[in-house]
């Protein structure tokens, strides 16, 4: 793993929360639980758009994404968005990140 990818702050973050019955609630976060997270929603992207490029993936999950004021150190560009990730995809809207 180079340096330089190593250096690169977290662009996007995943939260969950557990509120089925009967289990309490809880927040899971960070790139051990956002990793097949993002995973799984680019692979859904490219089933949608099979022409993405890498480059308009990353633009589409960082323009897709809820912001989370304040709290950019941790989340970057905020909590990853499935359904406006997809909707992007659907309307054809993608456009590379900058």
């Amino acid at each position: 793993m180079s340096k330089e990818w190593q250096a690169k702050k977290p662009e996007l973050f995943k939260k969950h929360v557990n509120n089925q019955p009967g289990l309490d609630s809880n927040v899971r976060n960070g790139t051990s639980f956002a990793a097949p997270q993002i995973a799984g929603l680019v692979a859904d992207m490219k089933a949608l758009d099979p022409s993405l490029t890498p480059a308009q993936i990353e633009g589409i999950l960082v323009q897709s994404a809820t912001p989370q004021p304040g709290k950019e150190a941790l989340v970057g560009a905020g909590v990853v968005n499935r359904e406006k990730a997809l909707a992007i995809v659907q309307d054809g809207l993608a456009t590379p990140s900058p």
